[in-house]
């Protein structure tokens, strides 16, 4: 599909009802644009929220995830078992 588009004064454009359906791009919908040797693309795009620690909360969960040398000693020996 082929359209041409106007851009207004703010430098919006929109983009025609069909196309956007056809896309999965619903109203509020989010869209990556990036330029390709002198193109302008659009495609669909998801947002993913991401959740930044500290290094202090790196190391509590490093510390809450540690196991115990007896737990160890038990997977170790289960292990073993599995190989023979």
């Amino acid at each position: 599909m082929k359209s041409t588009l106007v851009v207004s004064e703010r430098g919006q454009i929109t983009l025609p009802a069909p196309l956007r359906k056809r896309m999965g791009i619903k109203n509020g919908g989010v869209v990556k644009v990036e330029e390709r040797e002198g193109r302008i693309t659009l495609s669909p795009a998801a947002v993913v929220e991401v959740e930044m620690y500290t290094d202090e909360q790196i190391r509590e969960f490093i510390e809450r995830d540690r196991i115990s040398k007896e737990e160890r000693k038990r997977i170790i020996a289960k292990l073993a078992r599995r190989k023979s």
